[in-house]
């Protein structure tokens, strides 16, 4: 599973320096292999491997680290219960609207808990709209620096950013997102199998009548 950041790596990269090396506790000779390096990295387009100059809280130092290992963890915003058919249903009736036309969530029971059926990428929610996310804000990061004048979607580009910042970060999901998200689902799976007798029903009623038609 890959590390998902909760600060976006566009922002990270803007703090990758060629001098990272520097804080590096080494012999001479392996801190200029390691200057070498740093210096190459920079230059390439792959932002992951750009060297980042840290101070760790808990060990009281500074470090250094590729872009790709700083304020990122493993599984973040993996997939919650996917081994459950309604919550991957729930999860793809979100994040593929589409599939739906915007229709409401019951008038099409029966085609909604198919979607539970088809295996659920654990990353979706990364690549679906984490990604969406920091790939608009990643557009907007020049403008910024370099003070150019914003219009109302690139305004609400940012302002959208911001306000999600705060459900992106490894203590809201340790200490809020379970009860956050967990009673949801258990209304919805509730709500789900409530409807399931109505949804049988209607259907037992429609082929019936089909069947006199004939």
């Amino acid at each position: 599973m890959p590390l998902h950041h909760y600060v976006p790596l566009s922002v990270i990269s803007e703090f990758a320096s060629a001098e990272s090396w520097k804080v590096v506790r080494a012999s001479r000779k392996e801190k200029a292999r390691i200057a070498r390096l740093d210096a190459e990295a920079i230059k390439r387009v792959d932002k992951r491997k750009w060297p980042i100059c840290i101070y760790e809280k808990d060990k009281h130092r500074l470090t250094r680290k590729p872009a790709e290992k700083v304020c990122s963890q493993i599984g973040l915003y993996r997939v919650p219960n996917y081994n459950y058919r309604e919550n991957r249903a729930l999860i793809r009736r979100s994040l593929e609207n589409s599939l739906f036309d915007g229709k409401p969530l019951f008038e099409n029971f029966d085609e909604f808990l198919r979607l539970g059926d088809i295996p659920v990428d654990l990353d979706m929610i990364e690549r679906v709209q984490i990604g969406e996310i920091d790939g608009k804000f990643a557009g907007l990061l020049p403008l910024l620096r370099n003070g150019q004048q914003l219009n109302d979607e690139q305004i609400s580009i940012i302002l959208r950013f911001v306000a999600f910042a705060r459900f992106r970060t490894p203590t809201w999901r340790r200490v809020y997102f379970s009860k956050a998200y967990g009673e949801p689902v258990a209304r919805l799976k509730q709500s789900l199998e409530a409807q399931r007798p109505v949804a049988l029903m209607f259907d037992v009623q429609r082929w019936a009548s089909l069947g006199e038609l004939n």
